[in-house]
């Protein structure tokens, strides 16, 4: 990467929108800096072939929602279980609907947590 296209990546990394959470995004844009593009690359290689697909989520979610499939495969079993034990007051079904919308967002955090894990790792053996 040439150095003009490094100091204009590490603007638009420093000048993005970090108040939501200011530490991670500092240190998001730190790590930015410091990796290189071959390794970026790898990250997000890794991160399509190891994060949850979002259609295999919503098939699980209409074919085994009644067992909480989608929630198991998404990495939280604890919600699973409660899901489970809610269908016998009814509520479990209201709370299956209401995941048809939150699976996105659950794939969404599953993959950054992914992709944290991956850059701290290159992080660690540079």
């Amino acid at each position: 990467m040439s150095k003009r296209a490094a100091d204009i990546l590490g603007h638009l990394i420093d000048h993005r929108d970090t108040d939501v959470l200011p530490e991670l995004g500092r240190s998001r844009a730190r790590a930015a800096t410091m990796i290189t593009t071959q390794d970026r690359i790898l990250i997000e290689a890794r991160i399509t072939n190891e994060a949850p697909n979002t259609v295999l989520a919503y098939a699980l979610w209409f074919f085994l929602g009644f067992l909480s499939g989608h929630r198991f495969y998404l990495g939280r079993p604890v919600s699973a279980i409660l899901q489970i034990l809610s269908f016998f007051i009814l509520i479990g079904f209201l709370w299956l609907l209401i995941d048809a919308f939150l699976i996105p967002g659950m794939v969404r955090e599953k993959q950054a947590a992914l992709r944290d894990r991956l850059t701290a790792e290159v992080m660690a053996s540079t």
